[in-house]
């Protein structure tokens, strides 16, 4: 994705009903009200659902970073749980809880095994997929279990 924004700037059209957008104001300006451009009423309250999200999160992050004051902590995992709660909430209607727990969740741990995987066979796609159409190696099969994971609480919420 750094390589398309660096070539084609900050608007990239990723899929045939799809654009990226990397510019950092854009929730700002998608959720400047009706006057704006881009105005979708539908997205209004589902960015202010998000946006309170995101502050209780951040307020959880605050308070774990605060209370390590002068003590060495490892930052990015701190990030990670922010990261995982946010997005467990948006697309779940259900956080991880690792902020609170601090402790990763058994999905996002079967998500990052699995990509360690995937990460050095970036450069044949067709590898991947067909290590996994042929789950044989454990990594694999732990993958297809958090995207059945995943799935579940995707019906979960429709429902």
């Amino acid at each position: 994705m750094d390589d398309l924004h660096r070539q084609y700037g900050d608007f990239v059209r990723t899929g045939p009903n799809e654009l990226t957008i990397f510019h950092p104001d854009i929730l700002r300006i998608i959720n400047d009200g009706p006057n704006n451009a881009f105005s979708k009423p539908a997205w209004h309250p589902a960015l202010e659902n998000y946006d309170s999200h995101v502050k209780e999160f951040a307020h959880q992050l605050e308070y774990i970073i605060a209370e390590n004051a002068g003590k060495p902590i490892t930052i990015n995992q701190y990030f990670y749980w922010f990261s995982f709660d946010v997005m467990g909430q948006s697309a779940f209607s259900k956080s991880f809880n690792m902020l609170k727990t601090q402790k990763w969740h058994h999905v996002v741990q079967l998500l990052r095994a699995g990509l360690e995987l995937v990460g050095p066979l970036t450069p044949v796609p067709w590898l991947v997929r067909i290590g996994f159409d042929i789950p044989i190696m454990p990594v694999v099969r732990d993958f297809q279990k958090m995207e059945a994971w995943c799935a579940e609480r995707m019906d979960e919420r429709i429902e």
